[in-house]
């Protein structure tokens, strides 16, 4: 999930985002920092160099829906570049993070001189119209276990770190979890405990520890089989 930020290009292009005029470091962005959030204004792109970044929608009542994790080497508020103002989502700081801030002119006159950037966007905004593809389908077509199972394999992959012993660590509250499913914090609550009552996870404070990501998988397809012979019968 992360091919965009570890191509050579996208690192040449970021550094070069980075010492355009104009932009702002943020060297200092902890967990929890709101970058952006719907109805600001859309005058500026942002570059991740270190950290991870969530990109989410929030309604009146303070539910999330987790949209996209942004790795570093990634931009993000990109559709500033394309006119969009007043802003449709929120971004927040996931894991501390080192951010530029790059004015939307200072952009796209960078863009008109090195072209190789829209090929760069285009990369990422395909790659994120494939993760909310495969969101709704989720949201639409699984019960809330196979939700959880699913989003924590590609969590996994997106934001997880990985030990020697080959566990990975997602840094995701409950709460997050519940908006990366599209559920609500008790009945995501209540399936992580199933799942760790089956070895398949632990729990930590505001982490879930997977074990082996192979298991996580293969109960992932054993769903699938019950769903599939309850649908027969």
């Amino acid at each position: 999930m992360n091919s965009v930020a570890r191509e050579p290009a996208a690192a040449t292009l970021g550094a070069q985002l980075a010492g355009l005029d104009g932009v702002t470091r943020l060297s200092q962005c902890r967990r929890g920092t709101a970058l952006f959030s719907t109805g600001d204004r859309g005058d500026s792109i942002y570059y991740l160099e270190s950290g991870r970044v969530k990109i989410l929608k929030r309604n009146q009542d303070g539910k999330e829906v987790l949209l996209t994790i942004v790795a570093p080497g990634e931009v993000f508020g990109e559709q500033a570049a394309v006119g969009e103002d007043p802003r449709e989502v929120c971004a927040e700081v996931l894991e501390d993070a080192v951010i530029y801030v790059v004015p939307r002119e200072s952009f796209l006159q960078f863009s008109l001189r090195t072209p190789d950037v829209w090929h760069w966007l285009i990369r990422i905004f395909a790659r994120r119209k494939a993760e909310l593809e495969r969101k709704i389908e989720l949201f639409i077509f699984h019960e809330v276990e196979q939700r959880l199972l699913r989003s924590l394999v590609d969590l996994a992959a997106a934001c997880g770190s990985a030990s020697d012993g080959g566990e990975y660590v997602i840094g995701l509250s409950q709460l997050e979890l519940a908006g990366a499913i599209g559920s609500t914090r008790e009945t995501t609550s209540s399936a992580l405990n199933q799942l760790s009552r089956r070895g398949l996870i632990r729990l930590q404070r505001r982490r879930v520890v997977i074990p082996s990501l192979p298991a996580l998988e293969s109960a992932i397809n054993g769903g699938q089989a019950q769903s599939q012979t309850a649908g027969r019968g």
